[in-house]
């Protein structure tokens, strides 16, 4: 229950804090990228992410090697804040959208005392979004 609890507060805390980055919907980010980062313990990883608008809402899934992470996230000026749950255990992550259109951020699992990077690059000439 506590951890339950303590889970939904961080990741409304970190959908909140967008409110405060910038202005309303800006872009749209929607399409397909190429994925690639370093986990918690600093292994890189690739695959796979599609974001797709759900209202003010993008709708994100994340594909490693056929391992499936879904998400949702809340863009709000250049930050993206997205949150994942996947087999109990919860992420938070932040990007920034970059001026060619790709995603640069952060991100982290509920109590994990590291943090990872992930960078999402638009695949295609349809593939994510407008930048800046």
């Amino acid at each position: 229950m506590v951890r339950t609890t303590l889970t939904r507060m961080a990741a409304t805390l970190a959908l909140g804090w967008t409110l405060i980055a910038g202005d309303a919907l800006a872009q749209d980010i929607a399409g397909a990228y190429a994925m690639s980062g370093t986990s918690l313990t600093g292994a890189p990883y690739s695959g796979t992410t599609t974001i797709t608008r759900t209202g003010e809402t993008f709708a994100i899934e994340q594909n490693q090697g056929g391992g499936i992470l879904e998400g949702t996230g809340i863009l709000q000026g250049d930050a993206l804040a997205a949150v994942f749950v996947a087999s109990g255990e919860s992420f938070v992550a932040i990007y920034d959208l970059q001026p060619d259109g790709s995603l640069v951020g952060e991100w982290t699992s509920f109590g994990s005392p590291t943090v990872g990077t992930e960078t999402l690059q638009p695949l295609g000439s349809s593939g994510g979004g407008s930048g800046k």
